[in-house]
């Protein structure tokens, strides 16, 4: 559990030096517009924030669906078939 803490922390210290170091890189960016001289930093932000709420999205809307899905699949229970030709061989096998 320590170890993992450590890790954690080291991972977050170099993470937020090379942030640092690249504040001062710019890039242009058009999204319907053209925008001059904005930090590397905030593209890559602005980016991953994006995909979190997309992901997000796409999971509550996909967890409706899949959730209908399992209950139809539940309600079909394979297998039961199986059993039901089993049972009847059995039966057969013990009334001759």
């Amino acid at each position: 559990m320590l170890l993992k803490l450590i890790g954690i922390l080291i991972v977050a210290v170099v993470v937020a030096v090379l942030t640092g170091f690249n504040l001062d890189n710019r890039c242009d960016v058009w999204i319907f517009h053209n925008f001059e001289n904005v930090p590397v930093f905030y593209t890559i932000l602005a980016s991953f924030i994006a995909g979190v709420i997309i992901t997000v999205f796409v999971q509550a809307f996909n967890s409706s669906s899949s959730s209908s899905r399992d209950e139809e699949y539940k309600s079909k229970k394979p297998g039961k078939e199986k059993k039901d030709k089993h049972e009847k061989k059995e039966e057969d096998v013990f009334s001759k």
